[in-house]
């Protein structure tokens, strides 16, 4: 749901950047004023629309940021003796400022920031595992896990290709 929310603010920002740098009217025209002071001046359109752009993208920056700020004031406190899974993601400038999903049995049980790791306490039995949803996601994996015990796994991007996909990986101990 946050994707979508997310590429429609996207989508509307950038109409609104096209119509008003073609209509002349503000925040396209200060920059319009900046590159052509006088009437009759040419000025580039592509700067004029990016920078527009990027205008209208400052608040969905700021919610984005503040977001993670907010996910990683909470530190995650494991306990020895507790049943689950302690997923750590890799530090990666792919998708570095969003947190990847985390499934269990298809159901969203958190959130991995760049670079932490995450305790995600389950009952003893056989789990299917997933990070992320829709293209980018990993492969769902099978675990069984026992009683009182604590399976790691790593998440990374695997970077092949042009669309980076998420590979998530059991360690053998």
């Amino acid at each position: 749901m946050k994707q979508k929310l997310i590429n429609i603010y996207v989508l509307v920002s950038a109409l609104v950047a096209i119509s008003t740098t073609v209509l002349e009217v503000q925040p396209a025209h200060i920059f319009i004023d900046f590159l052509a002071p006088n009437p009759g001046d040419k000025y580039n359109l592509v700067f004029v629309l990016l920078m527009t752009f990027l205008i209208f993208l400052i608040p969905l920056l700021v919610f984005l940021v503040v977001m993670r700020l907010f996910r990683s004031t909470h530190p995650e406190m494991i306990q020895t003796g507790k049943t689950g899974f302690l997923v750590t993601r890799q530090k990666s400038l792919t998708s570095a400022i969003v947190g990847v999903p985390m499934y269990i049995n298809d159901k969203k049980i958190g959130v991995v920031d760049n670079g932490k790791t995450m305790f995600f306490d389950v009952s003893a039995g056989t789990h299917t595992l997933q990070a992320g949803k829709g293209k980018q996601a990993s492969e769902k994996i099978e675990v069984k896990i026992l009683e009182k015990e604590q399976l790691k796994l790593d998440m990374h991007f695997n970077k092949d290709g042009l669309n980076p996909k998420i590979e998530l990986i059991l360690i053998k101990e």
